[in-house]
């Protein structure tokens, strides 16, 4: 695994000549290098799955966005971007919306969201429980 930091947006005093006037820039937190003038210079290796994660903190976990196998197709801010060697032939199928740890360099499935019960259900189950108590009351009387 390879860490290629987290990156943030940003917009530079003045948009170089050969990007459009409506560009959106980024740059790395640790060094602001230009995400641009990174991929420009070649950093991720031939055959390797890129991806983009970002840290949610109800999953104290980072959130794969996008898998890729060409990193030019990138736009990292608010993310990390991770490179490592996978012979996974779709890896936005294979990572895309699963959790990382960044410590362990592995991957897990996120958490099935809790479904809160319907208007319905909770008067059903609300009425359950008073009959339950009517029922045990009418027991301790025996």
């Amino acid at each position: 695994m390879k860490n290629h930091g987290e990156w943030e947006a940003y917009q530079p005093e003045a948009v170089p000549e050969d990007k459009p006037s409506g560009a959106l820039f980024a740059r790395r937190k640790s060094d602001g290098v230009d995400w641009y003038d990174y991929v420009k210079n070649e950093p991720f290796g031939k055959n390797t799955v890129k991806l983009t994660a970002r840290w949610i903190e109800p999953l104290k976990s980072y959130l794969v966005g996008a898998a890729v196998r060409d990193g030019a197709r990138l736009f990292p801010p608010g993310y990390i971007v991770v490179e490592f060697d996978s012979d996974n032939a779709d890896p936005q199928k294979e990572f895309g919306g699963r959790l990382y740890d960044a410590k362990k360099g592995t991957f897990g499935d996120r958490p099935k969201p809790e479904i809160p019960p319907t208007e319905t259900e909770t008067k059903i189950l609300f009425r359950l429980d008073d009959i339950i108590q009517r029922l045990e009351a009418l027991e301790g009387r025996k």
